[in-house]
Parts: structure tokens; C-alpha cells; sequence
């Protein structure tokens, strides 16, 4: 993993409920995935479970998490090949949704 990528994790981790997260917490984590992604930062499913798990998620919440962060870049990937003119050959400008910004 980055070190970046590992410090925009190290922000979600730090104030999280590592019991039930909270809504904010998952935004947190939202964030993350997508400054990695607007970064192209390198960090892949494995990376984060591990880091997660070593830094107080159970394994279990580790993996879904981390089942999560997979999801996430994957529908980024798509969503910007759609928006650049991807499979169903429409341009961004043609979307009828606005591109939402990464905070």
C-alpha cells in the first residue's frame, strides 16, 4: 500500500467505532476509497484487511471492509469509464446525473 493511501486509511481508523460504525465513520471510509481512487493510489483489498485487523477491527470487520473497499473502487472504475464515453457509449456530458466531487 501507498504510504499516502495508508495515511488516508490511518484517518478513517483512528476515530472509528471499531465495534458498530457509526454513519460518519463510514463516511470516513467512503472518503478514503475515493481519494485513493482520484489519486490512483496503490492499495488493494488485502492491504487494507490487514491494516484494519492490525489495528483493531475483528478479522471479521476487517474483511467486510475491506469487501467494501473492493466494491467501492470497482464502481469507481466503472463510473468513470462511463462517464468518459464507456460501454453504453454516452459522454459524461450526456449523463443525466452530476458528477459527484471526492471530498
Amino acid at each position: 500500500m501507498d504510504p499516502q493511501a495508508e495515511e488516508l486509511l490511518r484517518q478513517f481508523v483512528v476515530p472509528a467505532n471499531k465495534n458498530i460504525l457509526h454513519h460518519l465513520d463510514r463516511e470516513r471510509f467512503y472518503r478514503f476509497a475515493c481519494r485513493v481512487h482520484a489519486l490512483r493510489l496503490r492499495a488493494d483489498a488485502q492491504a487494507v484487511r490487514q491494516y484494519l485487523a492490525k489495528n483493531g477491527f475483528t478479522k471479521e470487520k476487517a474483511e467486510n471492509l475491506a469487501s467494501l473497499f473492493e466494491e467501492l473502487i470497482g464502481f469507481l472504475k466503472y463510473y468513470d469509464n462511463l462517464k468518459d464515453g464507456g460501454s453504453d457509449g454516452t459522454k459524461g456530458s450526456e449523463m443525466p446525473i452530476d458528477s459527484p466531487k471526492c471530498p
